[in-house]
């Protein structure tokens, strides 16, 4: 009886283990899908991004930029993400002094403007982003 238990069901038990251990393998080698933005960091004229696979990807202010900020597609790694910059216009008399400061000295490039950011996956996914990111406790 104990034969005839083991033929019957050990060779399926032992295939449908082979199956799924193929089956496991190859989702393994399958690829994650695009990367995604974790990061983003803004300067005067340049958008950086750090994405989930640690790629940096770079969006650089076109000369047609307006007040309000610009668009455009993320440069520099494997997905050209499209991206926009809203520059908020509301002034802050600190940041203002600061400004001068960094201007005299010319790291005015160096201030971080205040904006947010908006990056559109692929796959129609909207990732936001502050500038500065704001300061956690």
């Amino acid at each position: 009886m104990r034969r005839i238990f083991y033929s019957v069901y050990a060779r399926p038990l032992r295939m449908m283990a082979l199956g799924l251990g193929l089956v496991g393998g190859l989702a393994a080698c399958a690829p994650a899908g695009d990367p995604v933005p974790r990061d983003a960091a803004l300067t005067r004229d340049m958008l950086s991004v750090t994405m989930s696979d640690g790629q940096r990807c770079f969006g650089p202010r076109p000369a047609e930029a307006t007040a309000q900020g610009w668009q455009g597609r993320l440069e520099g790694c494997s997905a050209a993400y499209a991206y926009e910059v809203r520059l908020d216009p509301r002034s802050n008399p600190l940041r203002e002094i600061i400004g001068a400061i960094f201007a005299a000295l010319t790291l005015d490039d160096q201030l971080a403007e205040v904006a947010e950011v908006g990056i559109t996956g692929a796959d129609g996914r909207r990732y936001v982003f502050a500038s500065p990111p704001p300061i956690e406790d």
